[in-house]
């Protein structure tokens, strides 16, 4: 059952590189719901709830990614790894800083980091402390000198363990941040850095051109 959990988990991911979303979420939706098996690895668990929450963001059902966010949060109890623990409170926070709920979303990115911290996975501490930024700017006011410390950490880690678009995250929330400051120059400098490292990445690469393009309409460009 733990290959088939792991299998399946790798078909989701190929058939989301393809761009078919509604056959992903049907895949793992129809593994996870069968009842005639033990229970399942939660390491396998959290991987197959982690893709769902993935494909309900793309397809923007916000509601079934917190449905999914939740259920992944229950079974990640003590006595799952650590890892598994910190994937659920991970998963959580994107989904409750897209609900608007920040201070909750905050809270789970903290507790997941100081898992990854445990785990000495310095990458995913890097990439938690951008994710904490991003949700810091997200907030309603934005929190601009907290996110600014978080993506600081971020990118000297990165620098050290890092790949390219881990780094080209950081420049995209830098862009944002640059906005939110009236520093519109800086932003456009950032989101084309940001661009050049995702052009394998169509989703990222959106989000980093459409920053750009908001900076150069606030130049008047």
């Amino acid at each position: 059952e733990r290959d088939a959990g792991l299998a399946t988990a790798a078909l989701a991911r190929a058939y989301r590189g393809m761009g078919d979303l509604t056959y992903v979420a049907d895949v793992v939706d129809t593994f996870l719901s069968r009842r005639e098996r033990p229970p399942l690895d939660p390491a396998v668990v959290s991987e197959l709830q982690a893709t769902l929450v993935s494909i309900y963001f793309e397809r923007g059902d916000v509601l079934r990614a917190e449905r999914t966010a939740r259920r992944a949060l229950a079974s990640a109890d003590e006595k799952a790894s650590l890892d598994v623990r910190a994937g659920a409170y991970w998963n959580a926070s994107r989904v409750l800083a897209e609900a608007r709920r920040y201070d909750e979303a905050l809270d789970l990115a903290t507790r997941a980091r100081i898992l990854m911290e445990q785990l000495d996975d310095r990458r995913s501490v890097a990439r938690l402390h951008n994710a904490y930024g991003f949700i810091c700017l997200e907030a309603e006011p934005p929190r601009t000198e907290e996110a600014a410390q978080h993506l600081d950490r971020a990118e000297a880690l990165l620098r050290e363990v890092g790949a390219p678009s881990d780094i080209a995250y950081v420049e995209t929330e830098r862009a944002r941040l640059a906005l939110l400051e009236e520093r519109p120059e800086e932003a456009v400098r950032h989101a084309g850095e940001a661009a050049a490292a995702f052009g394998d990445d169509p989703l990222e690469l959106a989000r980093a051109l459409y920053t750009q393009g908001r900076a150069l309409a606030t130049m008047g460009r």
